[in-house]
């Protein structure tokens, strides 16, 4: 499972490199502590718990690309990569998540979190990116089992799960993104996607919703 996606490059100084799923259930773990000692001086809700934990889920899902895969390849021949085949890996991620889960767009916190975990998020976030992304559709299979599977040790029997991540929702997402290869065309859908983000995300959110953010 995701054995032959790497989410850390090999190198030298790490011959193995790190698997996708490997580095996701490290950051599981982590999110485990944190969450313990966090209800010990602020109790925050279910749903605050379970909404970040799909943010540490889903992360990282853009690097089942083949984008990606080829920048871990020039990692590790120290070739200098051909950048039109680049696409930001958290953009990916979060274009997935947004339509596994609709609902983002009027509660978004997961999806920013997604979106910013390498950056702030400005107006100008995801613009530049050109060329098209390419990903294999057994890639996203696998990934979305995975995710399914570690839903399920974390929330058994938890509705949601099957809402949004059941089988059925996420071969039409797969299905969407094979249908509208337009979709796949960065320097329209970024741009876009970096002003809609901005605007909802930093000029429009609520004090209340800014301390979500922020804890997410």
């Amino acid at each position: 499972m995701l054995e032959n996606i790497l989410a850390k490059p090999i190198t030298e100084e790490n011959p193995e490199g790190e698997t996708l799923a490997q580095h996701t259930d490290g950051l599981i773990e982590f999110w485990q502590i944190f969450k313990t000692r966090y209800n010990s001086v602020e109790t925050l809700s279910n749903d605050f718990w379970y909404e970040s934990f799909i943010a540490i889920l889903f992360h990282d899902l853009g690097k089942a690309s083949d984008n990606f895969a080829y920048l871990m390849d020039c990692v590790k021949n120290k070739k200098v990569p051909d950048f039109t085949r680049l696409v930001r890996h958290e953009f990916l991620s979060g274009m997935y998540l947004v339509n596994l889960r609709p609902d983002y767009i009027k509660n978004p916190h997961s999806l920013f979190a997604v979106f910013s975990h390498h950056k702030s998020l400005t107006s100008d976030y995801f613009a530049g990116q050109v060329g098209m992304w390419e990903i294999q559709k057994e890639n996203l299979e696998a990934f979305f089992d995975y995710a399914r599977i570690r839903l399920e040790d974390q929330y058994p029997k938890d509705p949601r799960n099957k809402d949004f991540f059941g089988r059925e929702q996420t071969d039409k997402v797969i299905a969407f993104f094979e249908k509208n290869s337009e979709l796949k065309n960065l320097a329209d859908l970024s741009a876009r996607a970096s002003n809609i983000v901005f605007t909802k995300g930093i000029l429009n959110i609520s004090e209340e919703d800014r301390k979500t953010l922020y804890l997410a």
